[in-house]
């Protein structure tokens, strides 16, 4: 594989990591050996030279090289996004994951445009909302993680 192949698979991954309710990400080497990691403990990714530095919280660095790694999952748990914010404003997402549309919930006085990204940060759908309430069609979208920001509040969401 390419340089931008394994870079645009690691980001995904770690993007997907750092939203995921998993609780642990396996990486597994080309001769059968894996080594997993606790997400809860994960303080920060460092990729450089096909090398993965994993620092955890406990102050230790373990290294990872991208090339000799076969498969890449998570186990634990994998079935919605966390919400990490509950500030007032914030839109609410429901049901999440979602499969053809999607609910907002968020406190509005008045109609407020509505965007959508994907993980890359390609715009894929706008729209305009003007009650408390309102659902999106997003059946046209591609399974993934999207990001849906409403008066520069943001949230995430899983398209399955």
């Amino acid at each position: 594989m390419n340089r931008l192949k394994h870079l645009t698979i690691l980001a995904i991954v770690l993007l997907t990591a750092h939203f995921a309710t998993a609780q642990t990400v396996v990486f597994q080497s080309e001769n059968g050996s894996s080594e997993t990691f606790d997400l809860d403990n994960l303080q920060s990714l460092v990729y450089s030279n096909n090398n993965l530095a994993l620092n955890s919280t406990t102050e230790t660095t373990s290294f990872l090289n991208i090339l000799f790694c076969q498969k890449i999952y998570f186990d634990g748990s994998f079935s919605s996004i966390q919400e990490t914010s509950t500030h007032a404003g914030t839109p609410v997402i429901f049901p999440n994951p979602a499969s053809t549309s999607i609910s907002v919930d968020i406190d509005i006085a008045n109609q407020a445009d509505v965007t959508i990204y994907d993980v890359m940060g390609n715009k894929v759908l706008q729209t305009s909302i003007s009650n408390y309430t309102h659902k999106i069609n997003i059946s046209s979208l591609p399974a993934g993680l999207y990001f849906l920001v409403i008066n520069n509040q943001s949230s995430k969401f899983i398209k399955q």
